[in-house]
Formats: C-alpha cells, structure tokens, sequence
C-alpha cells in the first residue's frame, strides 16, 4: 500500500470484517424485568388472591384432617383442581360483571 493512499473507512457493519455484506446483530434483551412486566404480574397475584375464596368454594376439596397430610401425587391432582376451578371462578366473576 502506497504511505499517501489513505485506507478505506471503516465499515459501521460489524460483520464487514467476516465478508457479511448485511450483517445486522440481534438485539441484546436486558436480563432485568420491564416495570410493565413486573406491574402486569402483580395485578395477576392480585386478582388470584382475591378470587382464591371462591376458587375454593368451586373446587370443594376436603381438608386433610388433623394429623393427616397428602402424598406427592395427591398434592399435585389438588393443584390442578385448583388451577380449573380459577379459570371457572374467573369466568363466574366475568359473566357476573356483563
């Protein structure tokens, strides 16, 4: 190279110097949780805490008893018969509010 010819430019590409002629890098997503986020899951626990009597009431699942406690399988049939009867408590409380 001539000491008097100036080099080219550099290139803004990043991916110019591996011969990546439209090289645009993805987005680099924040590892912390947007306020938006953070505030749509708090309303979410809310509403849950709230609806949870009547999620009870639907579901009618015994008590244990005194003395008495569930095995792993049993814990995890009530979780998904808690989990139903709050879409079903939801829906109630959604018709009520038409």
């Amino acid at each position: 190279m001539d000491p008097l010819t100036k080099p080219p430019p550099p290139s803004n590409n990043p991916g110019h110097a591996f011969g990546l002629k439209n090289f645009s890098p993805a987005p680099v997503e924040s590892n912390t949780m947007s306020t938006e986020t953070t505030d749509r899951q708090q309303v979410k626990v809310k509403e849950f805490m709230q609806l949870l009597p009547l999620t009870l009431a639907v579901a009618g699942l015994p008590d244990a008893g005194e003395g008495k406690y569930f095995n792993e399988g049993q814990m995890e049939n009530r979780a998904a018969t808690l989990k139903l009867a709050y879409k079903v408590a939801r829906g109630i409380i959604l018709d009520i509010a038409k």
